[in-house]
């Protein structure tokens, strides 16, 4: 999921005032700014499954396989990069709107 990982950076650290950070500390950020995204990305993905999908779904995640798990998704939703994506800009958006009211 590099790409979305990209997509996330792009422009992020501008939004936030984050760019005088050190550079080990830009990439943690973003590091867990991808984790959460594609945690929630993921979660929008499981409450949509229901039945042997699910069940599938459950067997798939606890062998703790990443690529089989990214497989299993893409065949399930064919459009999640597109749900990556709109993860992305939600969580941009939340991250400035709660920088504004800190800046308040």
């Amino acid at each position: 999921m590099p790409e979305q990982n990209m997509n996330l950076n792009k422009g992020i650290l501008e939004l936030l005032g984050l760019t005088g950070l050190p550079k080990e500390k830009q990439i943690e950020m973003i590091s867990k700014m991808t984790e959460l995204v594609q945690r929630r990305a993921i979660l929008r993905v499981i409450e949509n499954l229901k039945g042997k999908d699910l069940e599938e779904a459950k067997k798939v995640f606890a062998k703790g396989n990443p690529e089989k798990t990214l497989d299993f998704i893409m065949q399930k939703y064919p459009n999640f990069n597109e749900i990556l994506q709109e993860e992305v800009n939600n969580l941009k958006k939340e991250m400035v709107e709660d920088i504004s009211k800190v800046e308040l």
